[in-house]
This record gives C-alpha cells, sequence and structure tokens, in this order.
C-alpha cells in the first residue's frame, strides 16, 4: 500500500506489478479448477489422524494447546491454492468439515498465522545469497530411479486495476516471477524448484536442481532438458554421479557441411552423442533416446497454471515463493491420487523447502486427497 505524508499518498513501488492498463486479475475458476476444489473440500483428513497429530503436537506443549493440527492447516491451504479465494472465504467454506471432525471454527487470522509458523518453525538459509532465488525445496521421492525432466516457466505478477493505479500514483515495475523445476516423467509430479526473479537463467538453476533432488533422496536415473541446458559442466557432473543426460544439443558440429572429427571438449558422452546424430539423424536420434518424454513438463506447467492460476497473489517478493508452493503442493496431490500413487483417504507426508527473507519454509504436513 501506498504510504501517508501528510494526509496524501507518497509515490512508492509495492513490490512488483504488471504494467497499467493491463486490467485486474482473473479470480475466476476454470471447469478443470472446480473439479479439482470439490474432490478438495470433501476430502479433509480423517478423524484419527486429526487425532494423533493433535496429540503429538501437544504432548511438551506449554500453555494454551492447539486446536488445529498442521494437517488441517495445510489441507485448508491448498483449498485457497485452488480457489484462489481470500483468508475468509476459504475458512468459511471449510467451516462445516471442521465441525464435522470435532474441532472450532477457525478464523482468517489464524489461518494465516498457523501458515507462518509452519514458515518460521524451520527456518533455514541455503539459498544462494546474490537475490535472484526467492525460494528452492524439494517434495517427497517416489519408489526406484525415475526420469526427471528439467525446465522453466514464468508466471505473471500481481496486476493493479487502473483506478487503484491512478488514485495512487503507483509506479508500474515490469518483470515476472519464475518456476524452475524438476517433474516426474512418468506422474509429471514436482520433485524439486527453485523460485527466482526473471534474471535467472536456466543454467544457472540446474546444479541447484539437481543438488535439491540430491538432497530430498530422489533416485534419477536420467535427466532430460532442452538446449537452454547444454553446457559441458552439466554433462561432466551428471557423469559422475552416473545420470544419463539426454539433451537437446545445440553444436556447430551439427551442421551439414561440417565433417571429419567431433572433439570431446571434456565430455566423450556429449562427442557420442553428436556422432549418433550425424550418423542416424536428429529425429531418429530423439526416438532413440526418449526425447519425446521432454514434452511432459509442458503439460506439468499447463496443468499448473489451468487448475492453480497463473498470476500471483502476493506482492512481497519472497512471498511469491510461498504462493507457488503451496499451489504445487495441491497440484502434486492431485497427481499422486490420479496416477494411483495415493490411498483413497488423506495420508499425513513429511516434505522439506528452503526458503530466503522474510517467507521460509522448509517443513509442514499435508494431505493426500482424492481427486479427479
Amino acid at each position: 500500500m501506498a504510504e501517508m505524508d501528510g494526509g496524501r499518498p507518497t509515490r512508492r513501488v509495492i513490490g512488483m506489478t504488471a504494467k497499467a492498463g493491463e486490467g485486474k486479475r482473473d479470480c475466476t475458476l476454470d471447469a478443470r479448477a472446480s473439479r479439482v476444489y470439490k474432490r478438495l473440500i470433501n476430502r479433509p483428513p480423517t478423524r484419527n489422524v486429526v487425532r494423533r497429530e493433535l496429540s503429538m503436537m501437544n504432548r511438551r506443549k506449554r500453555g494454551r494447546p492447539f486446536l488445529h493440527p498442521d494437517c488441517v492447516i495445510a489441507w485448508v491451504m491448498a483449498l485457497r491454492a485452488t480457489c484462489r479465494n481470500s483468508y475468509r472465504d476459504v475458512v468459511g467454506d471449510a467451516e462445516d468439515r471442521l465441525l464435522a471432525l470435532g474441532l472450532p471454527p477457525l478464523s482468517h487470522s489464524q489461518l494465516h498465522h498457523r501458515a507462518q509458523e509452519l514458515v518460521e518453525r524451520a527456518m533455514r538459509t541455503t539459498c544462494p545469497t546474490d537475490g535472484r532465488v526467492l525460494g528452492m525445496g524439494w517434495f517427497p521421492p517416489s519408489e526406484g530411479r525415475r526420469r526427471v525432466i528439467v525446465d522453466s516457466s514464468g508466471f505473471s505478477l500481481n496486476k493493479y486495476g487502473g483506478w487503484i493505479f491512478h488514485k495512487w500514483d503507483l509506479e508500474p515495475v515490469t518483470g515476472w516471477v519464475k518456476l524452475h523445476a524438476a517433474v516426474d516423467a512418468e506422474d509429471m509430479r514436482v520433485l524439486a524448484y527453485v523460485v527466482s526473479d526473471e534474471g535467472m537463467g536456466d543454467i544457472s538453476a540446474f546444479p541447484l536442481l539437481m543438488g535439491l533432488l540430491e538432497q530430498g533422496g530422489h533416485g534419477v536415473a536420467a535427466v532430460l532438458a532442452d538446449g537452454a541446458y547444454d553446457k559441458i559442466e552439466h554433462w561432466q557432473d551428471l557423469r559422475s554421479k552416473g545420470i544419463e543426460f539426454v539433451v537437446n544439443i545445440k553444436s556447430p558440429l551439427l551442421r551439414k557441411y561440417r565433417g571429419g572429427p567431433v572433439p570431446s571438449s571434456g565430455s566423450p558422452q556429449r562427442a557420442a552423442c553428436i556422432r549418433r546424430i550425424r550418423k542416424i539423424g536428429l529425429a531418429a536420434w530423439k526416438r532413440e533416446v526418449g526425447y519425446n518424454v521432454r514434452w511432459t513438463v509442458e503439460r506439468a506447467f499447463s496443468d499448473l497454471k489451468r487448475r492453480f492460476g497463473d498470476t500471483m497473489r502476493a506482492r512481497d517478493r519472497y512471498r511469491m515463493a510461498g504462493d507457488l508452493y503451496w499451489r504445487m503442493l495441491a497440484y502434486n496431490g492431485y497427481k499422486e491420487v490420479r496416477a494411483g500413487l495415493a490411498s483413497a483417504r488423506p495420508a499425513v507426508t513429511n516434505y522439506r523447502t528452503q526458503f530466503t527473507g522474510s517467507f521460509r519454509l522448509r517443513q509442514a504436513l499435508t494431505t493426500s486427497s482424492g481427486l479427479d
């Protein structure tokens, strides 16, 4: 909001905004998001899960006991990420379900406070200090070694209406938030992610994503990526870890008029791929190594944006990372049930994630819901 100086608003930039005249954020739900919301709100945590978690949380607590377990807070926040409503609206929607669980109603201020507690309780600063990374983390690993696809996509900033922009004399700041994600090629779940500003390139985010996958205990058999990630250091790093690297190679050695030997240039595997492409052609090579599966990550980004929105709700830089986190949390629960990886009833799952700045989160609890 604009600061007041002698009763008049002073000129101030609020976070990162979009250009003037682009209109307000569209909060309407499409048919897909409506189906997700209906299934999610009808699948709250079970009474046994609620009682067990409340007992654990209040076992050594001093003072007033907790009235709502963390899994309920995460369930309501997943509702908010799906319906894109305010705190007041979402606690109103969940009130009947909470009463059915034997829990008192949850106010919007309590929800906001508890969500912040989940963030601050496990604060950890392991992100780069250059200011470009807003937050990064990982989700629970799957069984076995997986094929992982790496890519990035942008999310629009919160947009002011034309009247607010004119009324308070706000300065437009263009830009967007960039989500770098490692996605499971089989079930399209987000395994690790880095949220940054628009100035961070894909090459810079790639080592962070690989480090997060390793910290989260993910078994990676192969990494698929587009030509933006083709770098000798990436080939060498994945080779040392025993991971296959399938990337759309961008090299002048692939031009038709180039012939002769192919130098290794620090990566014999990359040189071998170039020679193979020369021999059978690029299209045949992509079919041979399974590169065409890389388009799965584009479908994942499309599902995430269509079901949970492609515009940031928060205006603070670091809270934008938290906004994206809750969306990915609900998205992963949706994909797990669609893939048959989760049980029909909610189950509590631990995960880790890390944030910098005023909004940091490393551990929380979520529930898997039976969604269509």
